[in-house]
């Protein structure tokens, strides 16, 4: 999000009750940036995880911390994920790569750890989810007769066809929707290394045993075609 729209939605020590939607409308208008765009925007940014992306990522992570065909990988994906798809993907992507960085001598990071990083972020931006709708409200009382509104209404804007990528983009903002179906690639061993800080051996271990097992399932598709 622009650094201009991030200030009008703060917190402002100046003000009575700690923000104030004349200020922000002011701070929007001078920057012009409109309030209902930059709302679509933040809402599409509040969606959960895709399914799909924090599945593969908390498996590269089990994989890259753990020993090789433990029992206990099921469970701990599945209980990890229920307890983060609450999250943006954006957030969670950024404080599971957080977490492994500041995890004492390589130990795989726990929720907690994770949620610790991506919890106030998650807060701030349902925060300016919230003044947004008070400012499009308040824009909107004063181009019209005033009249009572629920500050939870919906924005009626929404992007044109093709949009969409872009607007969320300039704000620093990605899509919870899955992104076209591709074939999953395996992650290479220098990709391993950089993401999970482990060493080429490891990495090499962990990108044999997925290509073994992608072959697997390549012979069992092509066995049940």
């Amino acid at each position: 999000m622009p650094r201009c729209a991030t200030l009008a939605l703060a917190d402002n020590r100046f003000a009575n009750n700690g923000w104030e939607v004349q200020h922000a409308d002011r701070m929007l208008a001078i920057e012009k940036i409109e309030p209902a765009e930059l709302l679509w925007a933040v809402r599409e940014g509040l969606k959960p995880v895709h399914h799909g992306w924090l599945a593969h990522r908390l498996e590269a992570l089990w994989n890259s911390h753990s020993h090789a065909g433990s029992l206990k990988a099921g469970d701990w994906l599945k209980e990890t994920a229920r307890l983060l798809l609450d999250i943006p993907q954006d957030i969670l992507q950024f404080s599971i790569d957080e977490a492994v960085k500041r995890s004492d001598r390589g130990f795989m990071p726990n929720v907690g750890q994770i949620r610790a990083i991506a919890d106030p972020m998650f807060t701030e931006r349902q925060t300016h989810h919230d003044r947004l709708i008070r400012v499009v409200n308040f824009r909107d009382a004063s181009r019209t007769l005033p009249s009572k509104r629920e500050e939870s209404a919906a924005p009626t804007w929404k992007p044109k066809p093709g949009e969409t990528a872009a607007i969320l983009a300039e704000y620093g903002l990605r899509s919870a929707a899955p992104e076209k179906s591709e074939p999953k690639r395996i992650p290479t061993v220098q990709e391993y290394m950089d993401t999970c800080g482990i060493s080429r051996s490891e990495a090499e271990k962990i990108v044999a045993k997925q290509e073994r097992e992608a072959r697997a399932l390549s012979i069992g598709k092509v066995l049940a075609a």
